[in-house]
């Protein structure tokens, strides 16, 4: 028998968790420094602060400035509440879900 009111439930739980879920921009600039989003990707690396209950993501912008970073994590720790960490350096990245992460992009080399 299929269950018509718990798939319903389901699929407009995805749509809605899919259109409610902010929209990160997949790239940003801090200062002169251009930094690409790896959504679904937790950054590896030294954390030099983090700012719980974030408002928008210019406070991460702002912090990550301040501190000259390399990547920024941001973390999604309750349905509506969003926190970011600020990282001095990236060691590596990995998979993680309701997080992603903004890395500075390298100079190309000459």
């Amino acid at each position: 028998m299929i269950f018509y009111k718990e798939i319903f439930y389901f699929i407009s739980s995805v749509i809605f968790l899919t259109y409610s879920c902010p929209r990160l921009p997949a790239n940003t600039w801090v200062g002169a420094r251009r930094f690409t989003l790896m959504q679904s990707m937790e950054c590896k690396g030294t954390k030099l602060t983090e700012i719980q209950n974030i408002l928008d993501a210019d406070q991460c912008r702002d912090a990550c400035q301040e501190y000259n970073c390399a990547a920024v994590n941001i973390f999604q720790i309750s349905e509506f509440g969003f926190m970011c960490e600020i990282l001095e350096d990236i060691f590596s990245y990995e998979p993680a879900q309701g997080a992603s992460c903004y890395m500075v992009d390298l100079p190309l080399s000459d």
